[in-house]
Formats: structure tokens, sequence, C-alpha cells
């Protein structure tokens, strides 16, 4: 039976390093392989996966493992002083995951190659709730990730001169923005917070178009998707590989403002085109699924050993 030790960055609470390591070792142990993460010694593992660790002591333990990769999702760890010490790492592993082209770009622009492998989402696990009596518009996300709300103050203001609806955001505090409307602010809950967006209408995702932003993964349209929301998103790679601007969801070019409050506003007045979106939305988010991606370390991982 192969073996594998994941080393994550965070706890459970941490989103990439519940969805990489717990939810990835649920699956990889249904797929017959012998799976600690965080515990053990990595001498006894076929192979070792430090999700974004890259520090001294992790150098020293991939000294210590038989085989070792490297595990990097978001891009935010390639700006300033972390860009030598990733590097090192990735030359001194196995082999290498990434989760979106900009990243992989990257790494072989310092002449490291690497795997792409998305992140994933357990639908099965996922609480849902009942859809509100008023139309509600969502976003959920970390406090590094508040900013890109003022994207939406504009639109969302003028909407609301005309019709009724609730703005929910699920985060890490209430956001001190101007928006002008029903607002409902939830703290982000480990095991409730998916509930609370099942409970929406329309999910939005907007990103600055930036290189950083370029090479996040889809993860929230996903969650998105999988909870029967009509999605709005900024129009980036990643997102470009998951949505199909009209069919499935609008991307939003060049963050126009006025694109962003005519797409609301289709989806707002629209069920038609709404519950569209959101029965096609349910079948593109599937490769993005536990199981799916599951099956894709497991590959991954026994070309490593």
């Amino acid at each position: 039976m192969p073996s594998v030790l994941f080393v994550p960055y965070g706890n459970k609470k941490a989103a990439s390093s519940r969805l990489i390591c717990w939810e990835t070792a649920k699956y990889l142990k249904k797929r017959h392989w012998k799976v600690s993460v965080g515990k053990g010694d990595p001498r006894r593992f076929n192979v070792v996966v430090f999700q974004k660790r890259y520090g001294e002591k992790d150098l020293a333990m991939v000294a210590r493992s038989r085989k070792a990769v490297f595990q990097l999702s978001e891009a935010y760890y390639l700006k300033g002083g972390r860009k030598g010490a990733i590097i090192r790492m990735a030359k001194k592993v196995n082999a290498v995951s990434i989760s979106s082209r900009p990243i992989q770009h990257w790494f072989k622009h310092h002449g490291i190659k690497s795997t792409i492998i998305p992140t994933r989402l357990d639908f099965a696990a996922l609480q849902k709730g009942k859809k509100r009596s008023i139309l509600t518009i969502c976003w959920i996300g970390a406090l590094l990730n508040e900013a890109y709300l003022k994207l939406l103050i504009k639109p969302l203001n003028n909407l609301w001169k005309k019709y009724d609806f609730e703005f929910r955001v699920i985060g890490g505090r209430k956001p001190g923005l101007p928006f002008t409307g029903k607002r409902h602010f939830l703290k982000w809950q480990m095991g409730l917070a998916e509930k609370w967006v099942s409970e929406c209408h329309i999910g939005v995702a907007p990103l600055f178009q930036k290189p950083y932003e370029f090479a996040k993964p889809p993860s929230k349209p996903v969650l998105y998707m999988a909870q029967g929301l009509a999605v709005v998103a900024t129009k980036t790679p990643p997102y470009t590989d998951l949505i199909q601007s009209g069919k499935n969801g609008y991307l939003v070019e060049k963050n126009d403002p006025r694109r962003w409050e005519r797409f609301l506003e289709i989806l707002l007045t629209d069920e038609a085109t709404r519950n569209a979106f959101v029965k096609r939305g349910k079948i593109s988010c599937q490769p993005y699924s536990a199981p799916a991606i599951a099956g894709r370390w497991d590959k991954f991982l026994r070309k490593v050993i």
C-alpha cells in the first residue's frame, strides 16, 4: 500500500490546507493509500507533500524524506522576499504541484517543471440550506480578499435604486464600504459558511486584474456553482477555465462597472436565465470535485514514487 504524509501550512480552518491536505487525504484513503496529515516520521512514507511550506525546517524534512513534493496554490507567495526560498525548495523536491497555468509559467520561467492539480471541493460534505425569500447576492472570502468588494460598490448601489435585494457578505469582518442598500454580514464559521452560501441566489467573484489575481484558482465560483448559485465574476485566466460567459455564468471584462451592473440586473430579474446558469453550473464544477481531483493526485503521486 503506497503511503503519503501531507505537511499542511495551517490547520483545518485555513481553507487551502483543509481543501488540499485533509480533503485529498480523505479520498486518497478510498484509493487505498495510507495517509497522514501533519503527523508522522517522513522516513516511513513513500512521499511527503509540503503544502506552502518552504522554510529551513521543511528543507531539513525534505532531506529525511524518501520522495518529496512541494505544493503551491496561491501566487501571493511568489511576491517579495519569498521568491528565493520558494525556488530553493522547488529545486530540492522531486516534483512540484500548482493550481493554475500562470503559476506554472512562473516556475517554468525559473527552470522548474510543475504539474497542475486544481484546488478541489468536497461537494458531498457541503451543507445546504433553504433559498431565502428575498433575492440575495453573496460574496464569501478571507480578509486578504475584501478589497475586491470595492469593485461592486457602484454597480450594487445603482441596482438598489431599482430593485429590492440583499447583499450577503461572509468573511472575517464587516467591510466598512459605502454600500447603500440591504446588507447582511455573517462572520465565517467552519461548517456553516457553505450552508449560508447555498441560501443565496447569485454569487459574485470580483478580482483585480493584476498578475497575482490572474494566478488565483477558481475556488469561489466552484463553490457557488456547487451550492446552486448563478455566478458573475471578473474575467481572469483561471475563471475562464470554468465559466463560459452567457452559458453557465457571466464574466466581466476589465471590471467594467456597467457590465457588472447589467449582468447582475439580468440575474435579478430573469429567473429563467438564473435557473439555466445554476443547472449548467452544477455540471461545470464537477471536474473540481474532491473525488475527481483525488484521482489526479493519485496518478501524480504514483509517478513520483
